[in-house]
């Protein structure tokens, strides 16, 4: 069991269980008891501020240290919905957040099927230290994400009354599961409290046990015998630990049954959680000599969010400066991840003035000049800053500050609220460029680090100054449906006489506004006219609802460009690049792009040439098309990039010699390494998107997918050097059979190719000449596996657990395979398949290892995995794997931890043969975004995959790049330039927008 199904084990256990103490009865005036009883109570009637009134004082003044005006802004947006969901007033943010735990737990004791559950709380102790500290250990055994294990909670005495440690409770179910629960409390107490308690003086615990009424006995055995197959081993578990003799009976009866059930492995790894102690011990490691520095790793290990526990720290040890070094700065880290920035501020500008030797110092002084640029809008200071880290040499690699120009964008406009359909969605600069337009859809906007807040809907202009006005207050929606709000107008476009607003997808419609926000037209496409519209209401030319088929037939635009003459359209529901006479409306021409020049269904945003040709980009494919007047494709620009991006690895296949080919699926790119890892060839076809690989004897290189000149039921043959010899079809005649892409591809060495489309495997000769066909039975979601094997020259198939021999329509099935058992194991499927040189079938499931067999050994029988087998574990990624002809394994590991991308080859016995990284300076495949016309006449094409725009002559020469990385983490939505070559991007991270300025770009050429 994972961490967080402990956290979340813990956090429900710390609500749940407190009802089980309730059959006990009081055993005091004044005990745990009475606080569980409010608690309870709390949980019932989802009374938050009953909860947080039992909170222990470390609990709430926690609390209080953590809300601050940021929460509490963000508490009263939410206060209305929390109201009516509550159906009461919230009088305090602060009963309400404490609460959290009555309002999300609470609704479970009503759940369909878990009522009669929430009867089965049980205490299996109650153990008292000094009358100052108590421990209840209880069981709630509900089935919620698993079913929930024993859970021991704190209480603690304050003031004569019995109080429930929150934190504590949650903190050492989780953080002290390695048994050292003795230190954990201990050193809780002492630094909050001020108690010298020892937890491990027997002489002064009070200990109560308890057993298992007839009656609730009863209850958990009923509840067994329906509880789910999947939960039903748990539930037994939780039973067997409370000592009941029942659950003994029942666990011994199903053992001798024969019956799967829970084995004593599993049990011994339960019964961790009634001991506390729920992973092996560790190796004891010795403390720091300083009592101070203890502290410190305990409150950072446990409590590193606790603002409380820090300050804590500063007050136990006044005297240790160091350590208060340390404390002050993880303070102002927390501050900032609650995101009160101004108190964030604050903190580190106090650490930096009294521990300027501190060992945290660069690190604070890079935060708080992230803070300023990023969060406070005071560029200015993050500027002086960084240029304080650059002449120490200790700036950080991911400033937006780059020493050599030091070029640092403007930040013009950010949104403060993140949110789908919240914030910025378009802009544009006007001509002069001294202002931008902004197109919103809702939310708070921050321009020149003041806050700003437009109503919802509205276009909004900036001038340089960051004084901001409505410029279109009205609301912006074509009408003609509901008001939806995919279908208000998401883009827009600055011109000499006004600006367009206009649809993205949805019915293509447009609305011409004067520069001060006056509608002076409104557009419609109806295919060989754009229709003037009535500007006010909702009558004219088109129907209040559309009927599925209207819809399906109204244009969807992708990319809109108005010109002075003419309006440019690309329609992407009928692949069409529309152009318009702009004075009547009516269509001049309409070119519906060849093969080998779709534009795919992105957006596809357009730049005019001073020839009168229209570029157009296509993310899609990844190629920006150049148009003539006539509208037909006159030129194309492609990526220079000659690296191998290994991240888009799609499939493997192998070679004879141990060669291994990859198909880079956005590349567009065929690679292949030697078996010592060596790149010794690579060949791109920008016609195909390869979704599939394989080789034959000869050497041929089968690829299929899906592209602008093929199919995805198109299998393409290329010699061993990568020239395009002949393609075929794999178009299925039956009518059953949804021709939708080949899902997989291998030859065998007698010259025969396999595909499977859909629901059947299909066999072709090199020719494209179908030989027969197999009906996959219950096909589902079973993912079909292929294995050429080279000794026998036949092609056997892995479905699910099942391999199949293929035989046409006489495909047989030889044999089951069966995964061991392995308790809460992550993986239960095969995650490579393939045969060896010897004949003989492979592959390997990630949690167990290489499996391998004779299927000539075997007929209709069951292959048990896993047995004498090499464990490779999880190290290897199921992102892609292949087998060679050797019986290695190939692993492509995009993730690596953040160390970039390699492919890793192991051989049989499980070690690690080969690791190939990828080339330095790698870029991903090329996603062109948005294009604009420099008043140089130079192309900008923004590239959102490796964040970087690209320069280019009108004719297509490559001119450098500018490299984004250093300046945003976020998407490209937008660019922009004005007049003085000033660059404009609207850039997306997290939810948030940003549009950043920047002056003095400096292009340089990069080719990997």
């Amino acid at each position: 069991m994972g961490n967080e199904r402990l956290k979340t084990a813990a956090a429900l256990c710390c609500a749940f269980s407190l009802l089980s103490l309730l059959p006990v009865g009081r055993l005091c005036a004044n005990t745990p008891q009475e606080a569980a009883a409010a608690l309870v109570e709390a949980l019932k009637s989802a009374d938050p501020g009953l909860w947080y009134r039992q909170l222990s004082k470390a609990d709430v003044d926690s609390l209080h240290e953590m809300i601050g005006e940021h929460m509490k802004n963000e508490f009263e947006k939410e206060r209305a919905y929390r109201e009516r969901e509550l159906g009461k007033k919230i009088e305090d943010i602060y009963e309400f957040k404490g609460g959290q735990l009555a309002l999300s737990l609470g609704p479970y004791s009503r759940d369909k099927g878990q009522e009669k559950l929430f009867d089965l709380f049980f205490i299996k102790d109650i153990r008292v230290w000094g009358g100052q500290y108590a421990e209840v250990t209880l069981f709630l055994p509900v089935a919620i994400r698993g079913v929930l294990p024993p859970v021991r909670l704190s209480f603690i005495k304050e003031a004569g009354e019995w109080k429930f440690c929150q934190s504590l409770s949650t903190a050492y179910f989780v953080h002290g599961r390695n048994g050292d629960f003795d230190y954990f409390v201990n050193m809780y107490l002492n630094l909050f409290y001020g108690l010298k308690l020892d937890r491990t003086d027997s002489s002064k615990i009070k200990r109560k046990s308890f057993r298992l009424s007839k009656e609730l006995s009863d209850k958990y055995f009923t509840a067994w015998k329906n509880m789910k197959s999947y939960s039903a081993k748990d539930f037994l578990a939780m039973w067997l630990l409370t000592g009941d003799k029942k659950a003994i009976r029942v666990w011994e009866e199903e053992k001798t049954s024969g019956k799967k059930t829970l084995t004593d492995k599993e049990l011994e790894m339960y019964k961790g959680f009634l001991s506390g102690k729920t992973q092996p011990s560790r190796q004891p490691v010795p403390p720091p000599a300083l009592e101070s520095e203890q502290y410190f790793q305990y409150v950072k290990g446990a409590f590193f969010r606790d603002i409380l526990a820090y300050k804590k720290l500063l007050l136990k040890f006044p005297g240790d400066e160091k350590m208060c070094a340390k404390a002050k700065y993880q303070i102002a880290e927390n501050y900032e991840y609650a995101r009160e920035y101004a108190l964030a501020e604050m903190v580190y500008l106090g650490f930096l003035k009294k521990y300027p030797a501190a060992e945290d110092e660069p690190k604070a002084q890079a935060n708080l000049a992230k803070l300023y640029w990023d969060k406070l809008g005071k560029q200015d200071e993050a500027v002086r800053i960084w240029k304080e880290l650059d002449a120490k040499g200790k700036l950080p690699a991911d400033a937006p500050y780059k020493a050599a120009g030091r070029l640092v964008p403007k930040t013009l406009v950010q949104n403060l609220e993140a949110g789908y359909m919240r914030g910025i969605v378009d802009f544009d600069i006007e001509q002069d460029g001294k202002w931008t337009d902004v197109l919103y859809t809702s939310g708070s906007v921050k321009v020149g680090g003041k806050e700003y807040v437009p109503a919802e809907n509205k276009l909004v202009r900036y001038l340089e100054s960051g004084q901001g006005s409505e410029i279109y207050s009205k609301e912006i929606d074509y009408g003609g449906q509901d008001s939806q709000s995919h279908l208000s107008y998401r883009k827009m476009q600055a011109t000499r006489n006004g600006i367009w607003l206009y649809t993205a997808m949805c019915n293509g419609h447009a609305l011409f506004l004067s520069p001060e926000g006056r509608p002076l037209a409104r557009l419609r496409d109806e295919g060989d006219v754009l229709a003037d519209l009535p500007l006010e209401g909702r009558e004219g030319p088109y129907p209040w609802k559309y009927t599925n088929e209207e819809h399906l037939r109204s244009p969807y635009w992708q990319g809109v460009h108005f010109a002075d003459k003419y309006v440019y359209v690309y329609a992407a529901n009928s692949v069409a690049l529309k152009k318009y006479d702009a004075k009547t409306k009516s269509l001049i021409s309409k070119t519906v792009p060849a093969p080998g020049a779709s534009l795919g269904n992105y957006s596809a945003n357009m730049a005019p040439s001073a020839k009168g040709t229209m570029f157009v980009v296509s993310p899609e494919a990844g190629v920006v098309l150049e148009y003539n007047d006539e509208g037909k494709v006159v030129g194309t620009i492609k990526d220079v990039r000659t690296g191998v991006q290994f991240g888009n690895i799609r499939d493997m296949a192998f070679d004879k010699e141990g060669n291994m080919y990859a198909a880079l699926e956005t590349d567009h790119q065929i690679a292949v390494f030697s078996k010592d890892g060596k790149l010794v060839n690579s060949f791109i076809d920008e016609t195909v998107t390869p979704t599939s690989v394989a080789v034959d004897g000869a050497g041929d290189i089968y690829v299929s997918g899906y592209g602008m000149s093929m199919g995805g039921t198109t299998v393409k043959i290329y010699d061993r050097n990568g020239k395009a010899k002949t393609s075929f079809s794999t178009l299925h005649p039956k009518a059953t059979v949804a021709n939708v892409g080949i899902r997989d591809l291998a030859v065998t060495d007698d010259g025969f190719v396999y595909v499977r489309v859909d629901t059947v495997v299909e066999r072709y000769t090199t020719k494209g000449e179908r030989v027969d066909y197999w009906v996959i039975p219950n096909s589902g979601q079973d993912a079909v596996m292929f294995a050429a094997d080279p000794k026998r020259k036949k092609l056997f198939m892995l479905k699910g657990l099942e391999v199949y021999e293929y035989g046409g329509p006489g495909t047989k099935k030889i044999a089951d395979l069966r995964l061991p058992e392995k308790p809460y194991s992550p993986v239960k499927m095969v995650a490579a398949f393939g045969a060896d040189k010897r004949g003989n079938l492979q592959g390997h499931v990630s949690n167990i290892g290489v499996f391998s067999f004779d299927p000539d050994k075997i007929s209709g029988g069951t292959v048990p995995l896993g047995i004498g087998g090499a464990k490779y574990g999880s190290q290897i990624s199921l992102e892609r794997t292949g087998l060679d002809r050797d019986g290695n394994i190939w692993s492509c590991n995009s993730r690596n931890y953040g160390k970039g991308p390699v492919i890793e080859k192991y051989g049989p016995d499980g070690k690690q043969v080969l690791k190939i990284p990828q080339a330095e300076g790698t870029r991903n495949s090329w996603k062109p975004v948005d294009i604009v016309k420099s008043c140089k006449d130079e192309l900008l094409v923004a590239d959102s995959a490796n964040r970087r725009i690209a320069k280019y002559t009108m004719s297509g020469k490559y001119l450098g790049d500018f490299d984004l990385t250093p300046y945003m983490s976020g998407w490209i939505q937008r660019l922009r330039v004005d007049s003085k070559e000033r660059l404009y991007i609207l850039s997306s991270q997290m939810g948030k927008q940003f549009i950043l300025r920047f002056d003095g770009v400096v292009f340089k050429e990069t080719r990997n």
